[in-house]
């Protein structure tokens, strides 16, 4: 899986800007066996993250790029509307100011209604982490709601809504924000395209 994002954030009555681009890319493997254990399927991930461009400080000096990697081993379930369910064990590492690496619990759903006719189809996943070291906790949540409306044969048009929620120990409060984007996306033969 290759996502990749361009943006730019901007605090009211702060002139500091700051980019908020990355490109993530994460490949995993599930061992399909006959016995499952829990109902599931053994799987395991790898995960790297960084940013395009590096951002300025108040000073206007360069910092340091962004990048993280990640692996992570659990159980996989997979249903007719729920492709993905999955719960594991992750470790990620964090390259940046004060680079870190940090274990904890990972849990993805992703549930998916495909379009009908002319009945709107929907997407939503849900991503969550519960990272610790000897001196933090991070809780991680990323919550993606993706409409699917159908214009004409294979062509969609695809509004989502993406909310992210991160709360750190050492901080007061929780940080979050939302997104909303628009795109289209167009099938080839059964390979989707997407805008």
């Amino acid at each position: 899986r290759l996502e990749a994002r361009f943006g730019l954030i901007t605090t009211e009555d702060d002139p500091a800007r700051e980019t908020d681009d990355e490109i993530r890319l994460e490949t995993s493997a599930v061992w399909i066996r006959e016995k499952v254990i829990f109902g599931g399927n053994p799987f395991a991930s790898a995960e790297v993250l960084t940013e395009f461009r590096r951002n300025e400080n108040a000073a206007g000096e360069r910092q340091a790029r962004r990048s993280e990697q990640a692996v992570s081993a659990g159980l996989d379930w997979s249903f007719t509307r729920v492709p993905r369910l999955r719960l594991g064990l992750v470790a990620r590492h964090v390259d940046h100011r004060e680079p870190s690496t940090r274990v904890g619990l990972q849990g993805e759903f992703r549930f998916v209604m495909p379009p009908k006719k002319a009945r709107p189809g929907y997407e939503i996943r849900i991503q969550a982490e519960d990272l610790r070291d000897d001196d933090q906790r991070i809780l991680t949540m990323d919550l993606n709601a993706e409409l699917k409306v159908p214009i004409t044969g294979s062509l969609l048009f695809r509004p989502a809504l993406n909310l992210y929620l991160y709360d750190e120990s050492a901080l007061d409060g929780a940080a979050q924000y939302g997104r909303l984007t628009l795109g289209l996306s167009y099938a080839f033969g059964g390979r989707r395209q997407v805008w």
